[in-house]
Order: C-alpha cells, then sequence, then structure tokens
C-alpha cells in the first residue's frame, strides 16, 4: 500500500496540466496510427502502404519526424531560458535522430557494409544489421562524448533531467535496436516478424511520444523541480 500511495504521489508530481493534455493528445494519435496500420493489414479493401507504421516517409514516420523535431526546438528553447549548454547538447542529439530517420542514415551504411564487407555475421544477423549496429556505435560514441561533457559541468537539476532522458532514449533503443534484430536472430519466422515488427515501431513511436512529453513539460515546470523519473526507478548513483 505505501508504494502505491508514494507511485501516486510521484505521478502527481508530473500532472502539469498543459503536459498532461499534451500527452493525451500525442497517445491518441499514436493509437489512430497503430489502428490505422492494423485496418491496412486485415483488411485487403483499405490498403494503403502510407498508413503503415513499417514503410518509409509514410504518414505515421512524418508524424515522427515532427515529434523528433519538436523535441529538438524545446531543448533549443530550454538552454536558452536556462542559459546552459546542456540542453543544447541533447537537442543536438534529437536533431540527429530525425536527420536519421528522414534520411535513412543507418540503414544506408548498413547496405554498404553489407556490399563491401563479407563475413558470417553472429547470431544469425545480416551483414547490414551488422553495419547498422557500427553505425549506431559510432554515433551514440560522438554525441554521448558531447552530452557526458555537458553533464559533467552541469548542474544538479540538468544533471536528474538527463539521467531521466538516458532512460528514455535507453528504452528507444530497446525497441528500434534489440527487438529489431532480435527479429533476425530469433528466425522468429513471417508472423513473428510481423508482430515484432509492429512491436518495435508501436514501442519506438509510444517512447518518442513520452519524450516529447517530458521535455514539453520541462519547458513549462519550475526551475527548482525535485522530482524527477530516476529518484523513483533509483538505478543511478547519487
Amino acid at each position: 500500500m505505501t508504494k502505491r500511495i508514494r507511485l501516486l504521489e510521484f505521478l502527481r508530481s508530473f500532472n502539469v496540466q498543459s503536459a498532461t493534455i499534451f500527452l493525451a493528445i500525442l497517445l491518441c494519435a499514436d493509437l489512430m496510427f497503430f489502428i490505422l496500420h492494423l485496418v491496412n493489414i486485415l483488411l485487403p479493401d483499405f490498403n494503403n502502404s502510407l498508413y503503415s507504421l513499417e514503410v518509409d516517409k509514410g504518414y505515421p514516420e512524418m508524424y515522427q519526424y515532427i515529434k523528433w523535431l519538436w523535441i529538438a526546438i524545446l531543448l533549443i528553447y530550454i538552454s536558452g531560458i536556462r542559459l546552459s549548454f546542456g540542453y543544447l547538447a541533447w537537442g543536438i542529439l534529437f536533431f540527429y535522430f530525425l536527420i536519421d530517420d528522414a534520411m535513412t542514415i543507418h540503414e544506408r551504411i548498413g547496405f554498404y557494409f553489407a556490399d563491401n564487407f563479407n563475413f558470417v555475421p553472429p547470431m544469425g544477423l545480416r551483414l547490414n544489421d551488422c553495419g547498422e549496429l557500427a553505425a549506431s556505435a559510432i554515433a551514440a560514441i560522438i554525441f554521448g562524448s558531447i552530452i557526458i561533457g555537458a553533464y559533467i559541468r552541469g548542474n544538479q537539476v540538468f544533471r536528474k533531467i538527463s539521467q531521466d532522458l538516458i532512460l528514455l532514449v535507453l528504452m528507444l533503443f530497446f525497441f528500434g535496436i534489440v527487438i529489431d534484430m532480435s527479429i533476425y536472430a530469433f528466425h522468429v519466422g513471417q508472423k513473428g516478424m510481423e508482430i515484432m515488427g509492429f512491436i518495435e515501431d508501436a514501442g519506438e513511436m509510444l517512447v518518442t511520444s513520452i519524450i516529447l512529453w517530458y521535455v514539453f513539460l520541462t519547458s513549462v515546470r519550475e526551475k527548482n523541480s525535485d522530482t524527477f523519473i530516476c529518484d523513483y526507478i533509483r538505478i543511478f548513483p547519487k
């Protein structure tokens, strides 16, 4: 019972009306795209690939682009009002996510890798999967180094917000990388690929909405707010 009360109090501390309404709108839009994707699969007469979560430049992906852009803009705004470079560093990372999605950077590197290397990848992965992992690892090193530098120089509030963002980005990587690679590593079959592909894309959309909500919440909360996701989960050292 005590844990339940603590959880309710914790959730109330994040209940800024404008941000809560914004999150509800984002989740409703996500749900709409999930339904359209499933209807597109189950009803052949409705078939329109632009409603699919898996199609490049489809409606759901364009919606994702908008969310990435809003996240980057909000972080730049927060950097300005709080006079902190650290939020700008995070904004650059999310702007890269936008560019990567729009220009399929890691997929292009994956295909380049497959065309120029010849070996048997481990765990049943494909050569282009290895190239995509390498591209993601390089990006993580580059942007991670920038953010770590900002984290070291940042104040306590920035560090807490960064810890929350790290948790959310790790959730994003779970769906975008772990689930994606598992499809080929475990040979789940055609039906399994469809299910796991939906889980991957839907998970990415939901987490992106939560990140956008969190960044918007940060932009409207008081600067001295002292409640953070990482304080409840407690995986970071104090």
